[in-house]
């Protein structure tokens, strides 16, 4: 799979998926509006799969 970037940028896109990971698990944790929370866990979700792509896409160009 090429994505274009090279690996430092890859990096640089995982540590912000996961700054945002983390922002979002707090947010998630503090709303107490049901279908917000739900919307929240639902983008969760999005970044966990986009962070495990840009994951082994880094391994890709790495290797």
């Amino acid at each position: 799979m090429s994505t274009g970037f090279d690996s430092s940028e890859l990096k640089v896109l995982e540590e912000l998926v996961q700054e945002s990971l983390g922002d979002l698990s707090m947010e998630i944790a503090d709303t107490e509006n049901y279908d917000f929370r739900q919307e929240l866990k639902r983008k969760s979700e999005v970044l966990q799969a986009i962070l495990s792509k840009l994951i082994r896409a880094r391994v890709l160009v790495v290797n």
